[in-house]
């Protein structure tokens, strides 16, 4: 059976046995991020600090189905993690080392996200990098560890909840004022997303 989460208020999860209370208060944004990979930890981590000094209160929560999040991250590049491609190349040259995803990607390093910014983003974070002869950027650890721990030891800092062993089975998208009782609606609200976790 599942369980309900909703983006606009409090409830328990339940999931093997386990009780899963949401930490955040019921007049918080919820932001559920489904995936605990490299991609969905770093979402949430960027998320979460960007928004920390803000007037906005919000709850981030990351739901991984499996028992470890960023799993891949510790067998990648043999297990030393080749995290970016030099840096100092232009983008257009770095994007030829990623032949597929290349067009998806052009956009977020040229414009959001800059190989720069990465390297900035894991080296203020005490994540010394090396660049090897063939361009790849590895830490100098030469221990995937490394990186996992910057981006899991930032998403902690930032309040980041994960939740492993809660698999995401089906999202419901609901109009706002579906629940009249609801006091955390207002005039602004137009949908809820509720999953139902298992």
């Amino acid at each position: 059976s599942s369980h309900p989460w909703t983006s606009q208020s409090s409830t328990s999860l339940t999931s093997n046995g386990d009780d899963y209370q949401d930490p955040s208060n019921n007049r918080r944004l919820r932001i559920a991020v489904l995936g605990g990979g490299a991609s969905g930890m770093f979402a949430a981590t960027a998320a979460a600090e960007s928004i920390r000094d803000t007037n906005t209160e919000v709850s981030i929560t990351v739901f991984e189905s499996s028992k470890r999040t960023m799993t891949k991250v510790k067998i990648s590049g043999g297990g030393r993690c080749n995290v970016l491609h030099d840096t100092s190349k232009p983008v257009r040259e770095i994007l030829n080392n990623y032949p597929r995803g290349k067009k998806e990607i052009t956009g977020l390093l040229t414009k959001r996200f800059t190989p720069q910014m990465a390297q900035r983003w894991f080296e203020d974070r005490g994540v010394q990098l090396k660049t090897e002869k063939d361009g790849r950027m590895f830490p100098t650890t030469d221990d995937s560890q490394t990186i996992i721990d910057a981006v899991m030891e930032s998403a902690m800092a930032a309040g980041v909840e994960v939740c492993t062993k809660h698999r995401v089975a089906k999202i419901d998208v609901r109009p706002a004022n579906e629940d009249k009782n609801d006091d955390m609606l207002n005039e602004k609200s137009t949908t809820k997303f509720v999953l139902h976790v298992v």
